[in-house]
């Protein structure tokens, strides 16, 4: 990881969740083939394969 990355991550209790955990971090600086980007992404074909093969979605 570069070392001008920045790491930006949080938490919250929701009692809601009940024994549930989400998480959402956002990290920059990350040069890596297992992140997507706009400098590597993929085509729409190649996206929606990759969601039928997984059960993920991409959102925009």
């Amino acid at each position: 990881m570069d070392e001008n990355a920045r790491i930006i991550w949080g938490a919250q209790i929701s009692e809601d969740l009940g024994k549930t955990v989400r998480t959402m971090i956002i990290i920059t600086g990350v040069k890596s083939l297992q992140i997507l980007g706009p400098i590597r992404s993929k085509s729409d074909e190649h996206k929606k394969q990759i969601e039928r093969d997984l059960g993920i979605e991409f959102i925009n």
